[in-house]
């Protein structure tokens, strides 16, 4: 490898790390930006999930012992 060889390629080296690092800084500082002025967007309430219900089971058996369970009457 030649001198001019050896300087070409440090020199790309260092180019491509200082590439690299303002591809990084770009990427972090549009990051902040999103996270400061990012507003979720709601969908419209026909297009969102029901609220989730419960059911209240009439039969159920609690397992605490210390409690009398007494039968009902059907």
């Amino acid at each position: 490898m030649s001198i001019e060889g050896a300087a070409n390629f440090l020199i790309g080296a260092i180019l491509v790390g200082l590439g690299f690092s303002v591809v990084g800084i770009v990427i972090v500082f549009l990051n902040n930006l999103f996270a400061k002025y990012w507003n979720p967007i709601g969908w419209p309430s026909m297009m969102s999930a029901p609220p989730p219900s419960y059911i209240e089971d009439e039969n159920r058996i609690d397992a605490d012992p210390k409690k009398e369970v007494k039968p009902k009457n059907i």
